[in-house]
């Protein structure tokens, strides 16, 4: 099967995995902001942001070097070797440092209840991390649409306990609860069905832990930085004192936090596109293959394809979205954070590629320093901005963190593999994304229903840039058609 046809296939039978997932999460955003409040969600988001940065920490980059592994070593024998490190050293990162953070979280100013409920939700992410270890041996193998049916059934359940939860008006604690069986179900099936293509067996040796670090620390590293620059504005704003409005700590998470959920759910698209690419990322620049260009630029195009209309569409429609994905109580101090964060993560679209990019080239070491640049601007633009903004200051900083990124991290591309992004199809795609939002915000005035609005939305702007000729070659309507056609065939 071709390069083409294999990632959209992935990338086809993901999307279906990742809408189930995306529709839960957004339904799950809208049942647990009417029965939290915006206090509860806040509490529900520190937790979670809390223990995620730890998450990041357990990876170490353990699982990118996990495909890596897969996808480059050729005999047998020694990739099952580097699998069962990878493995053990995945087993003793996730109990060292999960322990660390059970036991950190009594040093912060919160109160013992949530104290208490992070400790308890420090097992659900011990076992997404177990899970997602799982995930990337069908990301090495070109299955990734395993990876994204079980992140769905996992969701799936969470949300269906979530909803009981609610309805008995069992707490905070008992949402926790929920998370954990959700990821049990998500390792599970992991779990089963990575069987039919290795059995990770597990190995204990300090030599190969030793060469395995040497590669995976700095990648670790770098993650870690890259979730705090993005994930630290909750911590921050959970303990920054006197925050103007009279809003409290919790409170001005939970405002944040409603679109920066509905927008990591959005993430996970373009996710998928890179995560089947990466394979073949990794295999063309390890052969030197002239083909990797013309494959980054066609990356590039589908990403700003995607990112362009996103941000159009989402200002131009943020307070009718705010509503949808909320419910109890007034949210309606999330629409300008939303149509703040929305600038943000259409660069993220952009730096993501260039992040597994960089990675595929065994060049993260370059992007420590960047990294660490990045943190420490976002801290400081947070707490300068904070006394006057709050929540929105944490939404501005996101954006400058994420243009600083944009250009540093491509500027390192081109010094490492000579490529720099072609902008030709930009102008197009600019062009008939505010065409496209004019229509929307013309119709949302005439009280078309939001649902349909966004339908049409999408239909216009697809048929509008296949009418100026910016869909790059490959891209049209009917060879997306044939080739799926073929793929399913």
């Amino acid at each position: 099967m071709s390069v083409t046809r294999t990632v959209l296939r992935n990338t086809i039978f993901q999307s279906i995995g990742r809408v189930v997932y995306m529709i839960t999460s957004l339904l799950m955003i809208k049942v647990m902001t009417g029965y939290l409040g915006q206090e509860g969600f806040g509490r529900y988001n520190i937790a979670v942001d809390y223990l995620g940065f730890f998450g990041v920490l357990v990876d170490m980059g353990l699982y990118l070097l996990l495909v890596q592994a897969i996808t480059t070593i050729r005999d047998e024998k020694e990739k099952a070797l580097r699998v069962a490190s990878i493995v053990g050293l995945r087993i003793i990162s996730i109990a060292a440092v999960f322990s660390l953070a059970a036991g950190l979280i009594f040093l912060f100013p919160y109160d013992m209840e949530l104290k208490l409920g992070i400790v308890a939700c420090t097992l659900a992410f011990v076992l997404i991390s177990l899970a997602q270890l799982y995930a990337g041996v069908f990301q090495g193998y070109l299955r990734t649409e395993y990876a994204a049916f079980g992140e769905a059934l996992g969701r799936v359940i969470n949300f269906v306990l979530v909803v009981m939860v609610t309805q008995m008006h069992l707490g905070l604690m008992a949402i926790f609860l929920t998370l954990i069986i959700g990821n049990a179900a998500n390792l599970l099936f992991n779990l089963i069905l990575s069987r039919q293509f290795l059995i990770p067996r597990v190995r204990f040796s300090l030599p190969e832990f030793k060469a395995i670090f040497k590669d995976a620390a700095p990648l670790g590293l770098m993650l870690a930085i890259s979730y705090l620059y993005v994930k630290q504005a909750t911590i921050i704003l959970s303990l920054y004192p006197h925050l103007p409005g009279g809003i409290t700590n919790a409170e001005a998470v939970g405002i944040y936090k409603a679109p920066f959920k509905l927008l990591e759910t959005i993430q996970g698209f373009p996710a998928l596109f890179l995560v089947a690419l990466f394979p073949f990322l990794t295999k063309y620049l390890s052969e030197h293959d002239e083909r990797v260009k013309s494959m980054c630029q066609k990356a590039f195009d589908f990403l700003t394809m995607l990112a362009v209309p996103m941000l159009v569409g989402t200002i131009v429609l943020a307070d009718r979205i705010i509503p949808v994905i909320t419910s109890g109580g007034d949210w309606s101090r999330s629409i300008l954070c939303l149509r703040i964060l929305i600038v943000a993560v259409a660069f993220s679209f952009l730096n993501n590629f260039a992040g597994h990019l960089l990675i595929a080239q065994k060049q993260q070491k370059r992007l420590i320093i960047p990294n660490l640049c990045y943190l420490g601007i976002n801290f400081v633009l947070n707490l300068v901005l904070m006394p006057y903004l709050a929540y929105n200051a944490s939404a501005i900083a996101t954006v400058v963190t994420e243009v600083l990124v944009l250009f540093v991290n491509f500027r390192i591309i081109y010094l490492v593999m000579g490529w720099r992004p072609g902008l030709r199809i930009l102008g197009k795609v600019s062009f008939v994304a505010l065409v496209m939002g004019l229509a929307v915000y013309g119709l949302d005035r005439l009280g078309l229903n939001f649902f349909l609005n966004a339908a049409v939305g999408a239909v216009l702007y697809f048929w509008l840039l296949s009418a100026v000729r910016g869909l790059p070659e490959g891209m049209t309507p009917g060879d997306v058609l044939e080739r799926l056609k073929k793929t399913i065939d």
